[in-house]
């Protein structure tokens, strides 16, 4: 990998001298590489985020279950235009602004924290969807309390990503 490595910044005539820093994942492979070619190296601070989420959301069964009825309801409702249709009549009816369900993509905390927390902006729209659509999964009250608890424990983190994030 260190030779690989070694190609690319070659082929880009990035000089060693250049490379203050490698950002790198935790995998022992990428600490011997930046070793090999005498590069300082830290962990990627978006990754040790993402795996602490993950890792915290592993010890709360029912938040890890209440993300998975979300992703269900996202994913049912994203499959079917009639459904996706009927939704955002429910967001009119409801004087919301039209922004969908958002999905949660696994590798990145951050889609599971905007999905969260568009359930919330759109609770009750929702909760009237839901109604009408009994081939998907409830949210129960104890559920919504769950949503806001999380949106609250991940708030700072999300705050932190927007202001070290750069914008796209």
């Amino acid at each position: 990998m260190a030779d690989r490595l070694r190609d690319c910044m070659s082929t880009f005539s990035l000089e060693r001298a250049k490379v203050f820093v490698m950002i790198r994942d935790g995998a022992t492979s990428m600490i011997k590489m930046s070793s090999i070619l005498g590069m300082d190296s830290g962990h990627c601070f978006a990754h040790l985020l993402q795996l602490a989420v993950k890792d915290g959301l592993a010890t709360f069964p029912s938040a890890k279950s209440l993300v998975e009825t979300m992703k269900t309801i996202v994913r049912k409702m994203r499959k079917s235009g009639r459904d996706k249709d009927e939704f955002k009549q429910c967001l009119i009816d409801c004087n919301l602004a039209e922004r969908l369900l958002l999905p949660c993509i696994d590798i990145r905390w951050s889609s599971m924290y905007n999905m969260l927390l568009r359930f919330q902006e759109n609770q009750r729209a929702v909760e009237i969807f839901l109604i009408d659509h009994s081939r998907y999964p409830h949210l129960t009250h104890s559920d919504w309390k769950l949503a806001d608890d999380l949106i609250e424990l991940l708030r700072p983190l999300g705050e932190n990503q927007k202001k070290t994030t750069p914008c796209r």
